[in-house]
């Protein structure tokens, strides 16, 4: 799912590049879709401070042109038949938003980060993160130990989520062709076949294996607190479930109908 508004205009911008990605320059840049479906949002409110607050971002999307419109209840079920707006106080209407395939958008962005130098690395479980202190007495992350070896690199993304399973590097990108590389980017008992330039970014996501030896204190699938934890670092994510209802075709119902996410 992909909701345009938030309360941070961060968050606006960044998930405003994201859609333009997803729904369009992937597709470009690969050949490969996505998955997206553009089937609008619909924010719901069922008391009055949160229609002021539905209010509030879509001033805020109006500011970084995204497209929204606070609806009645009356308005809301002409747009969304299904939906029962008795108690409902009114709704955001983001016709843009929408939802794409996990998948094809995994495909499409490591085949875009390959054809850009990228490294993907599979099956490779990662088991610490090493951190020093520099001279100003920062601590940075220096290196990513595996199982394969350890990668050197000044920089790690976190994309480990609420998911369970195992995290390995994604996406490693090479020094620019005709450059020299950095360094090695693999060491230890079992190193990587091949030479490797040391990587600018080490991504890291995850696979569903379980085979990441995690502190059991932490809460069991939120997999990124785990690959924080390691570097010695806080990450307040709680892991929320979400659910789909897929039902046959209704009649009076348009097939890609707005999503509904209620707030």
């Amino acid at each position: 799912l992909l909701w345009q508004l938030r309360p941070s205009d961060v968050e606006v911008e960044l998930l405003a590049h994201t859609r333009n990605v997803v729904s369009r320059d992937l597709e470009q840049e690969t050949g490969l879709h996505t998955g997206w479906i553009q089937n609008g949002g619909l924010f719901i409110a069922s008391n009055k401070q949160r229609l002021d607050e539905y209010k509030r971002l879509m001033s805020l999307g109006k500011v970084y042109g995204v497209e929204s419109y606070v609806l009645s209840p009356g308005e809301t079920k002409s747009l969304y038949p299904l939906m029962n707006v008795d108690d409902l106080y009114g709704t955001l209407y983001v016709p843009k938003d929408g939802t794409m395939d996990p998948a094809g958008t995994c495909s499409s962005l490591a085949r875009a980060a390959t054809a850009r130098g990228a490294l993907i690395i599979e099956n490779c479980p990662v088991t610490g993160v090493e951190v020093r202190t520099d001279d100003l007495g920062v601590r940075r992350v220096a290196a990513v130990a595996t199982s394969h070896g350890t990668i050197q690199t000044p920089c790690v993304v976190n994309c480990a989520g609420a998911v369970v399973g195992h995290s390995v590097p994604a996406a490693l990108p090479q020094s620019p062709p005709g450059k020299p590389p950095i360094g090695p980017a693999l060491a230890g008992e079992a190193p990587l076949s091949g030479p490797r330039a040391r990587p600018a970014i080490c991504l890291l996501r995850l696979v569903s294996s379980g085979r990441l030896p995690l502190p059991t204190e932490l809460p069991r699938g939120v997999w990124a607190r785990a690959l924080g934890k390691m570097a010695g670092v806080n990450v307040p994510l709680v892991a929320m479930h979400h659910a789909y209802v897929v039902t046959e075709r209704i009649e009076g119902i348009q097939q890609e109908c707005e999503i509904s996410p209620n707030n």
